[in-house]
């Protein structure tokens, strides 16, 4: 489990491209050294949209929970975790 204090990156072999009218909204992240693809839905593309290596965790949870706040805040940061942790899995996503 992440520290909320923990900074993300991309790795630098990342590729990142949002697609409005593919599903109503996709994140398509290409790992240009592997041939990786991975995709996300717009609540993805949230989350994608604020790391840059300098924020941490706790930050982007700040910025992203007002714009999900019709929904349970620990389901929210559940979903959001377990994306995380899926991109780091796959290595498009480094701690600083």
């Amino acid at each position: 489990m992440l520290s909320n204090d923990c900074v993300l990156k991309f790795n630098k072999h990342i590729l990142k491209r949002y697609e409005h009218n593919l599903n109503g909204g996709t994140i398509i992240l290409f790992d240009t050294d592997s041939f990786d693809i991975w995709f996300g839905n717009e609540s993805a593309n949230d989350l994608v949209r604020l790391v840059d290596g300098k924020t941490t965790i706790k930050d982007i949870y700040c910025k992203i929970l007002p714009l999900y706040k019709d929904f349970n805040e620990s389901e929210v940061i559940e979903s959001f975790n377990s994306v995380i942790e899926e991109l780091l899995d796959k290595k498009f996503l480094e701690t600083v």
